[in-house]
């Protein structure tokens, strides 16, 4: 500024600088990511909107297009799809902008955005699951310890079997899955593979392991949904017959029987899809 420049305003200060357009869709258009809407960067929750903003609008612009779909009802999927998502993510963030929280208060927080007030869920695993960007992504984990082996296999003429990425211990296994029957409104499942604890409610159990399904769309209830059901029996009952080695840590079983499991998720259907997976 020049030497002549004068404040003509009070000195401001602003933290959270999220914000949501109003309108996002209309006729013949719509828009996404940072043009619709915006989140403040804590854990990266901006940056994973403006993608599944994106997802959801490209979604939303093939139901239409290629599918026949009525352009009204796309749209007002994309809107209600995005709302949802956009709240709960500001939720969290303002909350992180509070600064007489304690140190658990962040993890309930977590589980009353994802849960309903009966489930039993531990409020840091809850926290960790809404925050997985903190925690160790298993299928890049898996394409990694790939490469790797490849790698060593090139240098050193051998290589079977190499796995240096995997992990040594894991708390819990989630795999984050979408299903979509076509209402417009996809819903999140987040099935949760972990040691077998009796004390702790369960959706299922096996040798070693205890099985989970987070499905806050379904009330957390998802056995009571005929769509839901007959998927989730059966993957119950794949992790049963994969988890055969008595006294099995997780991670061991995962580094045997990942392949396998993931195949099965993969093949759920077209109303299923696996959107990734991921561990503590």
């Amino acid at each position: 500024l020049g030497p002549g420049a004068r404040r003509i305003t009070p000195v401001r200060r602003q933290r959270d600088w999220s914000y949501r357009v109003r309108e996002i869709c209309g006729p013949g258009w719509l828009i996404a990511g940072d043009a619709s809407g915006f989140i403040d960067p804590v854990l990266s929750t901006g940056v994973f909107l403006a993608m599944h903003a994106g997802y959801l609008a490209a979604r939303a612009l093939v139901s239409t297009l290629a599918r026949g779909t009525d352009e009204a009802a796309a749209l007002a999927g994309y809107e209600r799809a995005h709302r949802e998502l956009f709240a709960d993510l500001l939720r969290m963030v303002r909350f992180y902008y509070q600064q007489t929280l304690s140190f658990d208060d962040y993890f309930w927080e977590s589980k009353r955005i994802m849960m309903t007030a009966d489930t039993e869920l531990r409020p840091q695993k809850a926290f960790m699951i809404l925050t997985s960007g903190l925690v160790r992504n298993l299928a890049l984990d898996e394409l990694q310890a790939a490469q790797a082996a490849r790698q060593a296999g090139a240098i050193g003429g051998a290589g079977g079997g190499l796995d240096v990425h995997d992990p040594a211990e894991l708390g819990f296994v989630c795999a984050e899955r979408r299903h979509d029957d076509g209402d417009g409104r996809p819903a999140a499942l987040y099935l949760l593979l972990e040691p077998r604890r009796p004390a702790e409610p369960a959706l299922a159990r096996t040798r070693n392991l205890q099985i989970t399904c987070l499905a806050p769309r379904f009330g957390n209830d998802p056995l009571r949904d005929a769509r839901l059901r007959g998927p989730l029996q059966g993957i119950i009952d794949r992790v049963r017959a994969l988890d055969d080695q008595p006294g099995e840590a997780l991670a061991l079983y995962w580094r045997r029987r990942r392949g396998a499991l993931v195949d099965h998720l993969r093949g759920l259907g077209p109303a299923f899809s696996l959107i990734r997976i991921f561990g503590e």
